[in-house]
């Protein structure tokens, strides 16, 4: 099996993708998957498939586990150049650093059996990391959408991995459904207060890729200084660093601006 990438469909006929394909596995219930091309550069094209998440509890985000290889395999169809598992919460339940890692191997090994070479894989969970390192975030605000048992296996994950969670902010919600239908007003008001609330933090990560706060991430850091980031621009900037593709972003905040 090739150990390196290999895109097996002719260039001359690839009108979307041309420069890069990105294997996403979706919550189901998650309503943001335009998000992802609309903010990621020309050329990027997104495969997209879905995995089952009624709601948003410890039990059933643990479940999302059982799915994610006949996800990566699905997926691994498009050929992509990389697969990433986009749900923060379903990627970290466990609340042990190195779940995340686990989940990564798991796609890989699926996904490399359809494409018949290694599909590099990321999650969510392994971006917030590497997204909060690159910004040099350690002491943070952090705004969910969940309820209190999820928000502590996040905490937890985060503590485990080095970080210091100051505050969380949150919602309660336990229906995932209602994440992307509310105005984004919800995030930045929860942000901004946590950033209030503990001026010596470091910045803010606001969680969960069906909850829509892309657009508010750039005015936040305006008002306090600090980096701010959220779950679909730390997967994006994530997949896109994976593939070498570090293009400027401008809009979204630090972390896609300065790649």
């Amino acid at each position: 099996m090739e150990e390196k990438n290999y895109y097996p469909i002719p260039y001359y006929n690839c009108q979307y993708g041309w420069r890069a394909r990105i294997g996403l596995i979706y919550p189901a219930r998650g309503s943001l998957v335009e998000e992802y091309s609309r903010i990621a550069p020309e050329g990027v094209a997104f495969a997209v498939t879905r995995i089952s998440l009624e709601k948003t509890t410890v039990e059933v985000l643990q479940r999302m586990a059982g799915d994610l290889e006949a996800c990566a395999r699905l997926v691994a169809e498009n050929y992509p150049d990389v697969i990433t598992f986009a749900c923060t919460a379903g990627s970290l339940i466990s609340g042990k650093a190195g779940y995340d890692q686990e989940l990564i191997e798991k796609m890989e090994k699926a996904a490399a059996e359809v494409a018949g070479y290694r599909v590099p894989a990321s999650t969510t969970s392994t971006a917030m990391i590497a997204a909060l390192n690159h910004l040099k975030v350690k002491k943070l605000v952090l705004v969910t959408p969940y309820i209190d048992s999820v928000n502590q296996r996040e905490k937890t994950f985060l503590e485990d991995n080095g970080f210091e969670v100051l505050k969380i902010k949150t919602m309660g919600w336990e229906d995932s459904y209602k994440y992307a239908h509310v105005h984004y007003a919800y995030p930045y008001r929860l942000a901004k207060e946590g950033l209030v609330e503990v001026p010596e933090a470091d910045g803010a990560f606001i969680s969960c890729t069906g909850w829509r706060s892309s657009d508010v991430v750039e005015m936040l850091e305006n008002e306090f200084s600090k980096p701010v980031t959220n779950s679909n621009l730390a997967t994006l900037w994530n997949a896109l660093d994976i593939i070498h593709l570090k293009e400027p972003i401008k809009g979204y905040g630090k972390l896609l601006r300065e790649p």
